[in-house]
């Protein structure tokens, strides 16, 4: 098993949804919070941390990005940014 699928089998297991691992990747880095859903063809790259309840996808690739609670990422690209609790 490589570290991915570790981090994605790990992720699951903590109650983060991931409906479609295929396609996924996820930096071991990352923190994703409690409710938070992860959707095909998103890239987590280094340095990344979510907050409760967000949805990251589909086709969302995040760079050392703090995403807050409940915001909901779609089709986005983002480095280096925060983005606020909310955000949808």
């Amino acid at each position: 098993m490589d570290n991915n699928s570790s981090k994605i089998e790990s992720l699951i297991k903590q109650g983060i949804r991931i409906p479609c691992p295929h396609g996924v990747v996820i930096d071991p880095s990352a923190e994703l919070g409690e409710g938070t859903v992860i959707y095909p063809c998103t890239i987590i790259k280094e340095g990344c941390v979510t907050g409760k309840n967000c949805e990251i996808g589909p086709c969302t690739v995040l760079y050392k990005t703090r995403v807050g609670d409940g915001s909901v990422l779609d089709c986005v690209h983002s480095e280096e940014a925060v983005v606020g609790s909310g955000v949808t």
